[in-house]
């Protein structure tokens, strides 16, 4: 508060004694403080180094909140994705079916076959396949049998005898 001279003092008067203002304390509390973070930290490594990871950075809190100030969100880290190129995977066969039973022919040489198939494809510069997906290899049965055949009749010969009967014969 302000106060004024009304009358300056004179003709050997009192000067006024004191301050021409005056001050009381009010509203003593302490102001509201909101919490505040402190600034992002670094991003952490990556935690994979292919097939998609995760980076992490946290933030501290570098003023509580005090005196009915709003609290810190709980958000207090972020992640992103990394990395997320898929890791090299070789191609893989399964096992070796077992070879056929029964072999291409019922009789002599024939094939018999056994097979595989790629479980998983060649990726992010994995080995690719080698090798085919089906084996063939040999086999036998017992010789095949094999029919009688006659071969063409030779010419008539002469005959044996000029007369009283006689034959004449022909091979084949």
């Amino acid at each position: 508060r302000l106060r004024t001279i009304f009358v300056d003092a004179h003709n050997g008067g009192r000067a006024c004694q004191g301050s021409n203002f005056s001050k009381a304390e009010c509203s003593t509390q302490p102001c509201p403080q909101d919490c505040q973070y402190a600034a992002w930290g670094e991003w952490g490594p990556c935690s994979a180094s292919c097939g998609g990871g995760v980076l992490v950075r946290d933030r501290r809190i570098a003023v509580q909140a005090a005196f009915g100030g709003r609290d810190c969100l709980t958000i207090s880290s972020e992640e992103e994705a990394c990395n997320m190129s898929p890791c090299p995977a070789d191609c893989q066969w399964s096992e070796w079916t077992v070879w056929n039973s029964t072999c291409t022919t019922t009789c002599g040489p024939g094939v018999t076959t056994r097979t595989r198939r790629v479980l998983q494809e060649a990726v992010g510069g994995g080995l690719p396949c080698e090798g085919h997906a089906r084996d063939i290899a040999n086999c036998s049965n017992p010789e095949c049998p094999v029919n009688c055949q006659w071969g063409d009749w030779t010419p008539w010969s002469q005959c044996e005898v000029t007369c009283g009967g006689g034959a004449r014969l022909r091979n084949r």
